[in-house]
């Protein structure tokens, strides 16, 4: 059978591979590219009766990623789900072993470990993916024999901190892979996008003192704008993409290990900006008229009491986002 072929070939060559980590990143790299691929897509077919056929870059951000915790449900039932997440494992598997690049040889340790630690979590989730199919969408559980621990531990987060100011080659870093924690990060990068984007610095009472001022009242009247603005990415996508991230910020759930990675990918050209028609610049992700991010800040303010409240703003000139002349 397609499934049992590919579990015995990913356990042998890349799970329980015993040679050494230069050893496994070459024959994982070899297998994926060389039929364990496809392996893995006659599994997938096989096992769930679905077609994966083609599914394009935003398709699978609205499939593939719930907006908020009430989604997860209707989500995990509907088989599009599992189709849109075989393709963003696909993908990601791709990128870490591509078609004719072989990894060199004799790089520092740490090279070969950071791939196959961080391959055999998606190669695991892989499996995942088809258990959460046959005990989410099926009501099948324990078909496929594989559990995932679905909330994150503060103890990785403390880890994944270390390793951020560390490297993860170090006396004062675990080496194990804690991908998911960049959910964190995405998050982050997104608000920061959006607020210095738009020169919505922050909401001050009139002692002086700095309060919350929500993103998302930001986000709501971004959209109502959207029109006008050019992102680097769909901002329906950027706006789905935030609140997943919420998910994993206030409660620790996770999803599968490609799902941050493709994200992180997806919204670079929001993120790190790149050419526009008047040459190439960070703040490129988003381009917008004077006059728009004049009334989007105007109706930000207008959603606050300002008898309690001022709202502190950049001019439009001094924001991280190209000015499009009129």
């Amino acid at each position: 059978m397609p499934f049992k072929t590919y579990r015995a070939n990913l356990h042998r060559l890349v799970l329980n591979n015993t040679s050494g980590d230069e050893n496994t990143v070459h024959q994982t790299a070899s297998w994926y590219t060389g039929g364990g691929r496809d392996e893995f897509m006659k599994a997938f077919e096989h096992e769930t009766g679905l077609r994966l056929g083609n599914r394009k870059d935003g398709a699978l951000v609205e499939q593939g990623y719930p907006k908020n915790i009430n989604e997860y449900p209707n989500k995990t039932a509907w088989d599009q789900y599992y189709v849109a997440n075989a393709h963003i494992a696909l993908r990601e598997l791709d990128r870490l072993f591509p078609q004719g690049t072989p990894y060199p040889s004799q790089q520092a340790e740490v090279f070969y470990h950071n791939i196959v630690e961080l391959s055999r979590n998606l190669f695991l989730d892989t499996i995942v993916l088809l258990e959460d199919w046959a005990t989410l969408a099926q009501g099948t559980p324990g078909v496929f024999g594989i559990g995932k621990a679905r909330f994150e531990h503060g103890v990785a987060v403390y880890h994944s901190a270390l390793q951020v100011i560390y490297g993860n080659c170090s006396p004062h870093a675990f080496w194990h892979n804690y991908s998911d924690t960049s959910v964190n990060q995405l998050r982050m990068a997104i608000e920061l996008r959006l607020r210095r984007g738009f020169g919505i610095i922050a909401k001050q009472n009139k002692q002086g003192a700095i309060v919350p001022l929500a993103l998302s009242d930001i986000i709501e009247v971004v959209a109502r704008h959207k029109g006008s603005i050019q992102f680097g990415s769909p901002f329906e996508h950027i706006d789905r993409l935030y609140q997943w991230a919420n998910i994993y910020m206030h409660s620790g759930l996770k999803q599968y290990v490609w799902s941050p990675i493709y994200a992180i990918h997806y919204l670079r050209p929001f993120l790190l900006g790149g050419a526009y028609p008047g040459g190439t610049s960070s703040h490129a992700g988003i381009i917008a008229p004077y006059g728009v991010v004049k009334q989007i800040q105007s109706e930000v303010e207008s959603g606050i009491n300002k008898a309690q409240y001022d709202l502190i703003f950049d001019d439009p000139q001094n924001c991280d986002l190209i000015l499009k002349r009129p």
